[in-house]
């Protein structure tokens, strides 16, 4: 999937309101907006104006000045200026291609004795009694085993008939189950057995089954 592509699908989940999201991001990125003045503009009618007046202003004195305004009229590449120079798509599509790893953290959960590591979290270790520790993992593994569901929970029936996966993470010691979205039920195959997938979680988390899903990595 194309960065923007993948930008753009998160319009799917809709939109979570508040400041939760974008804090995450910004401590995942040690929060590089403490590195600079900024100018926050809200209101109903001119934001658009005065942000580009603003901009131009300070650029005009000599600040190097980036300004972000939502919505665009014609291209996303619209939203994001510096000194007035709307930033290239490729650098856009790179910029995204590098955040999206950040949009959400695997955690898994290991025995520091043994180092025995559960893909799905335990408090303590099912061998020595052990309180475990949160690691996190890559979102990255390969397709162990598959299932073709026509049946469900009640979180999973709406999407029957869906394919359910074993995950096989490097260096883990156990799989993990969770749906494959983007390969056709009705084609099922041994072929993917093996198979290289990503993880996902959705944009409005409810700490349900179906937050975190998996894809073909290519």
């Amino acid at each position: 999937m194309q960065p923007l592509e993948y930008l753009f699908g998160l319009e799917f989940h809709g939109h979570k309101l508040g400041l939760d999201n974008i804090r995450a991001l910004t401590d995942a990125l040690g929060r590089p907006q403490d590195a600079c003045p900024s100018l926050i503009v809200a209101g109903t009618n001119g934001k658009g104006s005065v942000c580009a007046m603003a901009s131009a202003a300070l650029t005009a004195a000599g600040f190097r000045t980036g300004c972000y305004t939502s919505p665009h009229l014609v291209h996303i590449e619209e939203r994001f200026t510096i000194d007035g120079a709307t930033v290239a798509p490729a650098e856009l599509e790179r910029v995204v291609d590098d955040l999206r790893v950040l949009a959400g953290r695997l955690l898994a959960s290991r025995d520091p004795e043994t180092g025995y590591t559960y893909a799905t979290p335990r408090g303590h270790d099912m061998y020595t009694g052990s309180e475990t520790d949160w690691i996190e993992i890559p979102a990255e593994g390969t397709v162990h085993a598959f299932t073709v569901c026509h049946f469900g929970s009640e979180e999973f029936l709406p999407e029957t008939p869906y394919v359910l996966v074993q995950v096989q993470f490097p260096g883990v010691d156990t799989l993990f189950l969770a749906r494959l979205v983007g390969v056709d039920p009705a084609e099922a195959s041994t072929d993917w057995i093996g198979m290289k997938i990503k993880g996902r979680f959705r944009r409005l988390s409810k700490f349900k089954p179906t937050d975190l899903y998996f894809y073909p990595a290519d």
